[in-house]
């Protein structure tokens, strides 16, 4: 199990890169971050669930919801726009 978990974090961790490039195309630079961090906190969190499917698709689906969570989310007056 250690040697999966520890697989998982290096596959979750390579995939980062594409991550930030299809972040990149949704939002703006601060936004992007905040929606890759979310994403690799989720996916981390979820890894059980990421099952037989291929990694780049669920983690694809992951920001791809993330995002909308984050739009969706009223800002403040601290927020920048």
């Amino acid at each position: 199990m250690e040697l999966d978990v520890l697989a998982f974090g290096e596959r979750l961790i390579a995939s980062i890169p594409a991550l930030r490039a299809e972040a990149g195309l949704m939002a703006s630079e601060p936004d992007a971050d905040r929606l890759v961090r979310a994403t690799v906190a989720k996916a981390w969190r979820k890894r059980a669930h990421g099952g037989g499917r291929e990694l780049q698709s669920w983690l694809g689906d992951i920001l791809r919801h993330e995002h909308a969570r984050i739009t969706a989310e009223p800002r403040t007056f601290g927020d920048r726009a």
